[in-house]
């Protein structure tokens, strides 16, 4: 099966970081299975056009200026066609921006598949998740649990519907108010949560935030906390 552009350059990184040379073309052939020289020198050509690859004496390859940037992937192609007829200045937003949806969707397919292994979706680990936010004894009004999960009525009682047929949330009376009952976190629900928690240390959704360092990790809080804040002032004023 033929490699795409990416695995190519995978590839290329994972010789150059066990050799620290670029190989001859023939040698290149065989890394990337191609069955004649020809076909490698293609790509090598495509390579060095775009910086990844650079020429050097004696008909020799070395790394470009492009060998140890980040892989390009579909926000980086985006911004290459939003340049060619956008002006500059919102092309500086929609970069970071569409880098942030994506991710947050990454994130969002992370949470679901977690939530799946355990027999519930996203949506209901919320409901379980903000039952533990409000703290011992972890129980809640559906109308208040509803103000936590910005959902409608309709759409809590759903799933607290078939989180209490799962065993992982109780209905139990409300002390203040007769009339009404609680939604609260069970046992088996809180066993649950610290499952996904403690899976979490291994989740690439969320472990890429546990490896940064202390001070990427200030820098990126702030910069989104900064943004957040911007967005919020803007909707109160709309």
């Amino acid at each position: 099966m033929a490699l795409d552009r990416n695995a190519i350059r995978d590839r290329l990184r994972e010789y150059y970081e066990q050799h620290g040379a670029i190989p001859p073309l023939a040698a290149l052939a065989d890394l990337w299975g191609f069955a004649s020289k020809s076909s490698a020198a293609r790509i090598v050509a495509a390579l060095v056009e775009e910086g990844f690859l650079a020429r050097a004496p004696g008909r020799r390859l070395r790394s470009g200026p492009a060998f140890d940037s980040e892989p390009r992937d579909v926000v980086d192609i985006a911004v290459d066609r939003w340049s060619a007829h956008y002006p500059q200045e919102p092309i500086r937003g929609y970069d970071v921006t569409s880098r942030i949806l994506h991710l947050a969707r990454s994130i969002e397919a992370g949470v679901a598949r977690a939530s799946a292994r355990e027999g519930i979706n996203a949506g209901e680990l919320m409901v379980l998740d903000a039952l533990y936010r409000v703290g011992p004894p972890h129980s809640i009004t559906p109308t208040a649990l509803r103000r936590h999960l910005l959902l409608s009525l309709a759409g809590v009682g759903k799933r607290v519907e078939r989180l209490t047929a799962l065993g992982l949330v109780e209905r139990t009376p409300d002390e203040r108010d007769r009339r009404s009952q609680l939604v609260q976190l069970s046992d088996k629900g809180r066993a649950l949560l610290d499952r996904l928690v403690e899976a979490d240390r291994d989740e690439a959704h969320i472990a890429w935030a546990i490896e940064l360092g202390p001070e990427e990790r200030a820098m990126v809080l702030r910069v989104l906390r900064r943004a957040q804040q911007r967005i919020d002032k803007a909707e109160a004023r709309a």
